[in-house]
């Protein structure tokens, strides 16, 4: 049996070997195909090569030289290439990857802070106030861009480190084995993930993050104990706070239930005691070693080890009693009075702990450093995270606040309407003047049917029953007016739990870019807000770089949100408020469509939070705390292992402790050296043109096609939550409008058709206005090339000639032409029908003149990058990842011909009750396989059905259902599937060489 396994094995590597070369050769192939007719196509403005090289590789399968194996081999193989191509990629991004060359970085830059420029020690207090102040904070969220396992997440990570999951150093050998397993994985999921796996990823990441953090925590600590050695056990460091939202989104879902919200919020909690009671026993057994203290010393830890163990066991059981009846009245009934009867003995306060472990540092013998440094890492850890494994981010959208306010204010017409303003938010600010706090239980939450008002009624159940200090975001989407803002102020008096709530608004439409600065204005006028965040000591706002991308042009977008900020300052200083801080959450993503600059991490903190704006907060004396979010399996991969988290976390806080000292000299510095700042005519009509081409665009009917061509059914699914949004009630919202498909799909279907829209458009056309000051422009502004160098970056790995390649994949005439050109193969009449399908549609002219659109742009766009080139040269992409995203491309357009193929041989068949013959056919040209073929599997049986009752006489006739349909099965139905999958699986290798899902 042994000697078979092993020739077995054996013979499978001499199979996959002899595939890889084959695989290799016909890249070669493809690669030559298209450089040659590259090459003829030069000058020749009625060629495409991409479209010539799809013809060569789709002659060669029409002719039998290139199968369906082969194609798959070579998709196996591109793909692995540009993942290969993405770890290097990520690892440059990241930087150094040493936890020990960064622990020393990192001490060296701590050891900055307590000192003055002249060598001399600052004060204790000075020093404290900084390491004890939230200066960054991370938040993971759960957006749809998990394009791969959590095993190849972390693959990619110890690809891109160099190092194995427990920080060793690879070899040549084990790169060489994480390669050869990555060719033959699959990459992607053939469904999409549910939530909960979504949450086991980000758990992991936080895990990953929280020891990371706690090593930054020990190296201050040490710093500290060297510096103030007399001071530094009263120290309790912060300066990076950890937050999540996966589970607590309801921003356009009706998927999440309030149970799961309160079982993930539970889950969370469980496993951070189990995390603290595991590292209070090992104090406890290193207090055993030696004279630490002696037996009051450790009767204080056994003491918050009881207390652990006890909440553990609590919460547990808690958690099964949950899970068993969520959906049962009376189940959740006796779970509220378990809650209620409890809470006396609940731990709900991780002060108390925190109080336990300052005494027992305190008691502790002076000269035992690392007893005294490991129980102030646990200290500072129990302070941060509180009673989870991070900070809760609950997200709602602003119209699920207008519909839980609608009856309240007799509202009939829209708040955000300027001839209603002012009556609303009078009608408003009144309720809050009359609010009288009421009291919930989990009856009042299961019998709630507004989504606002129930997630308002489990973070009351939250802050009662599993942890009453730290503080919940509450984040508002899409918000356009003060009016929800003050929606939410109003419910959270109405729950009891205003104390506890920041109230942060998203500002990512075009109306809330624009006009943020006047909703905050509003805001401060109402003074329940004003006294809201005077008692908070913050105020909270996030901005979006993925609905705004699209909204206005990524580089717009973040020109608009720059732009916000600083009139938020001005505003703030205005109304004698300057002291308070102001927390700004920016929701920015893994890709250059969601705002993360491709050249580093330095530059990608730059891009979100530019240098003059930090010297401008600074100056005014506003104290900012800046956030950002890392976006699902795409941000996940930063902290997929303990050596990438580390130096994750060394690149943000080297950046964020890096503020200039003089502060004031320097804004004025910046103002007057850099053209954006000093030009501020020109820069805003750079804005207003890239503005008002992707405002156009996104109205734009042309461009709803082309997003509705495949739509999302060229990727495999990315995530829990659907693509297009989820509405409460009735809606008068146009269902076909690009703004009802959520951001990241939006990007990912232009990615995956080869042109980043959102990143690049309208840039041409605000350099084409005047081309000579844009060259002055980009010569003297250090912030201009930055956003451009985005810009290149989306170009390089885009091709508008390949856009142009997949929309004739739909105009008749080609297939006409290759119909004219088939011979007698059998393909000519399949042609024909489609060429039929297609012209009945009429989706090619509407496609042509969406290229055409964006052809005048681009045209523009080149003449600018020409302009600058003598002085100006960003970073390239490599042009071998530049080449594989083309042969992925084409490759791929030559499997979506076939699908076609195959649709326009589905014999017709009667009508369904539910669907027509044309629905299924347009299914099919809209690559909606799996639906499409599961009518077809009903309508053609692949076995016939036999009648086996006695009807008295012989029958030789056997109709077309007696005999079945395994020949349609299996020469259409199941190729088309195997198509299907194909063509998504190229999507992962897209995704691999541009860097990020959408």
């Amino acid at each position: 049996m042994i000697k078979d396994d092993a020739q077995t094995l054996s013979d499978r590597s001499v199979t996959a070997s002899a595939a890889g070369e084959r695989a290799g050769a016909l890249r070669e192939k493809i690669a030559d195909s298209w450089h040659r007719r590259a090459s003829e196509s030069a000058g020749d403005p009625f060629d495409n090569a991409v479209e010539k090289a799809v013809f060569d590789l789709a002659a060669s399968v029409e002719h039998g030289e290139v199968g369906y194996d082969e194609l798959d081999d070579l998709i196996q193989l591109l793909t692995r290439r540009m993942f290969v191509a993405r770890a290097e990629r990520l690892g440059a991004y990241v930087g150094e990857v040493d936890p020990d060359v960064n622990a020393e970085r990192f001490r060296a830059a701590i050891r900055g802070l307590a000192f003055d420029p002249r060598g001399q020690r600052v004060e204790f207090d000075d020093f404290r106030r900084k390491i004890e102040a939230e200066l960054f904070g991370i938040v993971l969220t759960a957006h749809p861009t998990f394009g791969i396992s959590a095993e190849l997440t972390q693959v990619l990570a110890e690809r891109a480190a160099g190092r194995r999951a427990d920080g060793a150093p690879m070899d040549d050998a084990e790169r060489e084995a994480i390669d050869a397993m990555v060719q033959s994985a699959r990459h992607g999921f053939s469904e999409a993930p549910p939530l909960t796996v979504e949450q086991d990823l980000s758990m992991r990441a936080i895990a990953h993050l929280q020891e990371a953090l706690e090593r930054i925590y020990r190296i201050v600590l040490e710093v500290s104990a060297e510096v103030f050695p007399e001071q530094w056990g009263d120290l309790m460091p912060r300066m990076l706070t950890l937050a999540s939202w996966v589970g607590y989104d309801l921003d356009g879902r009706g998927d999440i239930q309030w149970h799961d919200t309160f079982l993930a919020r539970m889950r969370v909690e469980l496993i951070q005691l189990e995390r603290y009671l595991a590292e209070l026993r090992m104090l406890l057994d290193f207090s055993r070693s030696g004279k630490n203290g002696g037996g009051e010393l450790r009767t204080s830890l056994r003491l918050v080890e009881s207390r652990l163990v006890l909440a553990a066991n609590t919460v547990r059981e808690d958690i099964a009693l949950l899970t068993v009846g969520a959906d049962d009245p009376a189940s959740v009934a006796a779970f509220n009075r378990r809650l209620r009867e409890s809470l006396d003995s609940r731990l709900v306060d991780v002060g108390e702990l925190t109080e336990l472990l300052s005494r027992t540092i305190e008691i502790a013998d002076r000269d035992k450093v690392e007893f005294r440094l490991r129980m102030s890492v646990l200290r500072s850890a129990l302070a941060n995270y509180g009673l989870a494994m991070a900070h809760t981010h609950f997200r709602v959208n602003a119209t699920q606040l207008v519909n839980a306010a609608r009856k309240l204010v007799g509202m009939s017409m829209s708040p955000v309407d300027h001839r209603n303003r002012r009556y609303y938010l009078g009608a408003i600010n009144t309720l809050i003047d009359e609010v009288e706090p009421v009291t919930v239980n989990f009856g009042s939450v299961m019998q709630e049917r507004q989504t606002a008002r129930r997630v308002f009624m489990v973070i009351a159940q939250i802050l009662k029953y599993v942890d009453s200090r730290t503080p919940i975001r509450f984040l508002i989407a899409e918000c356009d007016t003060a009016f929800v803002v003050l929606t939410a102020l109003y419910l959270a008096k109405l729950f009891g739990v205003e104390e506890r709530l920041d109230i942060s608004p998203l500002f990512e439409t075009p109306i809330a870019l624009q006009h943020g600065h006047e909703i905050l204005a509003d805001l401060l006028a109402s003074p329940h807000y004003r006294a809201y965040v005077q008692k908070r000591g913050r105020i909270c706002i996030q901005t979006g770089f993925s609905d705004a991308g699209r909204y206005l042009g990524q580089v717009a977008a973040s020109l608009a949100i720059e732009r916000l900020r600083i009139k938020i300052v001005e505003l703030l200083v205005e109304h004698g408020l300057a002291g308070i801080e102001l927390v700004i959450f920016d929701t920015h993503g893994e890709s250059v469509g969601r705002g993360a600059h491709p050249s580093g991490f330095a530059e990608r903190l730059d891009y979100i939070y530019p240098g003059a704006s930090r010297a401008l907060f600074a100056c005014q004396g506003v104290p900012v705390k800046q956030e950002v979010s890392f976006q699902g399996g795409d941000g996940y991969v930063f902290f997929a292992t303990p050596a990438m988290a580390f130096a994750t976390l060394c690149r943000v806080l080297e950046h964020t402790l890096a503020s200039p000292r003089d502060v004031c000299d320097v804004a004025a510095r910046r103002k007057r050296e850099d053209r954006l700042y000093e030009d501020t005519d020109y820069s805003l009509e750079f804005f207003i043109t890239a503005k008002e081409f992707n405002e156009r665009l996104m109205d734009d009917s042309d461009f709803a096609e082309l997003l509705d061509v495949f739509g999302p059914n060229l990727l495999y699914p990315t995530g829990s939550r659907v693509v297009t949004r989820h509405h409460d009630g009735r809606s008068p919202t146009d269902r076909g409008h690009p703004s009802q498909i959520r951001a990241i799909p939006q990007n990912a279907i232009l990615q995956q058709m080869g042109f980043l829209a959102n990143s690049i458009g309208g840039l041409g056309m605000a350099i084409g206005k005047d081309v000579d000051r844009f060259v002055e422009f980009m010569r003297g502004s250090e912030r201009a090339r930055g956003f451009m160098a985005l810009v290149k970056y989306a170009d390089d790995v885009g091709d508008l000639d390949v856009l142009l390649a997949y929309t004739r994949l739909l105009d008749p005439g080609l297939w006409l032409r290759r119909a004219a050109h088939a011979g007698s193969n059998g393909r000519q009449e399949p042609m024909k029908r489609l060429a039929a399908l297609l012209h009945r549609s009429g989706r090619s002219d509407r496609l042509a003149r969406i290229h055409r659109h964006f052809l005048r742009d681009r045209m523009d766009l080149q003449s600018g990058f020409d302009a600058v080139r003598d002085f100006w040269s960003p970073p390239d992409v490599p042009e071998a990842v530049r080449e594989d995203l083309h042969l992925l491309h084409i490759v791929r357009m030559v499997l979506i011909g076939e699908i076609f193929l195959l649709a326009a041989r589905v014999p017709r068949f009667s009508n369904q009750p539910d669907i027509t013959v044309d629905e299924v056919i347009d299914d099919l040209l809209h690559l909606q396989v799996a639906p499409a073929v599961r009518v077809l599997g009903r309508a053609f049986p692949p076995s016939g059905e036999e009648i086996s009752d006695d009807f008295g006489e012989e029958a030789t006739y056997r109709g077309d259902m007696a005999r079945g349909y395994e020949s349609e099965h299996r020469d259409i139905f199941v190729p088309m599937v195997r198509l299907h999958d194909m063509v998504r699986r190229v999507s992962a290798g897209i995704i691999h060489g541009i860097g990020a899902v959408g």
